[in-house]
């Protein structure tokens, strides 16, 4: 499955893409239609995180941050907690 998550009110996202801007990301998906995944980014010497669910095939984001303790956790935790 391919889900186009919302990037509104990110810096250039492409650029970042290009430019090693990418700082990580990971995630899961518990079937094909539920996922959850988390980035950090970084453009012109800023970073920020973001955070998606997919639940029932509907992609959200629930989190888009330049909070340096955010950021922390993000490295430290590059998935979102699972849920049994």
């Amino acid at each position: 499955m391919t889900y186009a998550l919302d990037a509104s009110g990110m810096f250039n996202t492409s650029a970042a893409l290009r430019n090693g801007g990418i700082k990580r990301i990971g995630g899961y998906c518990y079937d094909r239609r539920n996922c959850a995944f988390r980035g950090r980014f970084g453009d012109n010497g800023r970073s920020y995180v973001a955070e998606w669910v997919i639940k029932n095939g509907i992609p959200m984001r629930t989190v888009l941050s330049p909070s340096m303790d955010l950021g922390w956790l993000f490295d430290d935790n590059p998935a979102p907690p699972k849920y049994e």
